[in-house]
């Protein structure tokens, strides 16, 4: 497969314009992967379109635009933070299998209190989105307790998975859909009652018990594969 050299820029993009990369894209191109001019470089800005270039002395002269096949699902994901670095993980392969957000959650059984990771996580959808061809990136928001997040107005099907809760492929799946994933010890059951009492279904994932890293990634896998995104 092509190798292309993909960067997000903040920019407006217009076909024909040449744009001047930040310091940091510019360090990488030329320090970095050691690019010449005359070399091909692919640009996008959150806008759906995909750009590509041509490196010149002074910038990237935009030659041309696509456009990606978007995912038939708006995919939410609400993630109770887990310990180290297994966040960074579940947002790499959300934003690879096409997530439209990503909320990190704590919850009463939550491992980790992190509470300033916020950029990190975000620079970790940028790379990922990079690295998949994705012309968007998911939206990362600011940690919430469970609690807090399940007030807010939550449209589509709503998912929570907890073991023997029901295969996907028996649910009624909506063009939206929540999923709420809990810690490595579980849900609380205050948790468990107030995710019902706000219209969650009881989602399950096969008769194992999936680590809290594994457990959002096969989900939003299965949700994808039945809506024929994969």
């Amino acid at each position: 497969m092509m190798r292309k050299h993909r960067f997000f820029v903040k920019d407006s993009l217009v076909t024909g314009q040449k744009v001047t990369p930040s310091n940091d894209i510019q360090h990488q191109i030329k320090r970095v992967l050691r690019l010449r001019p005359g070399d091909n470089i692919y640009l996008f800005n959150n806008s759906g379109y995909e750009y590509s270039g041509v490196l010149e002395e002074d910038g990237i002269l935009i030659q041309s635009q696509s456009e990606e096949e978007k995912s038939r699902l708006k995919i939410h994901l609400a993630q109770v933070i887990g310990k180290g670095t297994k966040m960074n993980l579940v947002i790499q392969k959300a934003t690879e299998l096409g997530v439209e957000s990503i909320t990190p959650l704590f919850s009463k059984y939550s491992i980790s209190k992190e509470t300033n990771k916020l950029d990190n996580w975000h620079n970790v959808a940028v790379a990922s989105s990079c690295q998949c061809w994705r012309n968007t990136v998911p939206t990362v928001n600011p940690p919430l307790q469970i609690q807090e997040w399940l007030k807010q107005d939550l449209s589509g099907t709503k998912l929570l998975f907890i073991p023997g809760g029901k295969k996907i492929e028996n649910i009624d799946i909506k063009p939206t859909v929540n999923i709420l994933i809990g810690p490595e010890g579980g849900f609380h059951q205050t948790e468990i009652d107030a995710a019902y009492a706000q219209g969650f279904i009881a989602g399950g994932l096969g008769p194992r018990i999936l680590r809290t890293e594994t457990a959002g990634i096969a989900a939003i896998a299965i949700l994808q594969a039945a809506a024929g995104d994969m």
